[in-house]
């Protein structure tokens, strides 16, 4: 969690940028992003230190490293993927 918290102090929007808040709300239901972030909040849930995404022909594989010799598996059908 120090790391998201070290994140969170050095990502400082100015006061001149102006986010327009449909198309916020329009990428983050975008399924890529959603897969994105889900992938992400398990890293930090696991608290991993590592992500590896490994594209195959029926699969995207990915591994998350909690430990120096522990790798945890998640597998995404192609199918599922090309979809986003």
């Amino acid at each position: 969690m120090k790391a998201l918290e070290e994140f969170k102090e050095s990502y400082v929007i100015e006061a001149d940028d102006v986010i327009d808040e449909d198309l916020m709300a329009q990428i983050n239901n975008a399924p890529v992003v959603k897969l994105v972030n889900s992938v992400i909040e398990q890293a930090v849930k696991l608290r991993a230190s590592d992500v590896h995404i490994e594209p195959y022909e029926s699969e995207v594989r990915v591994r998350f490293r909690i430990e120096v010799n522990s790798m945890k598996t998640l597998h995404h059908h192609v199918q599922v993927i090309r979809l986003l």
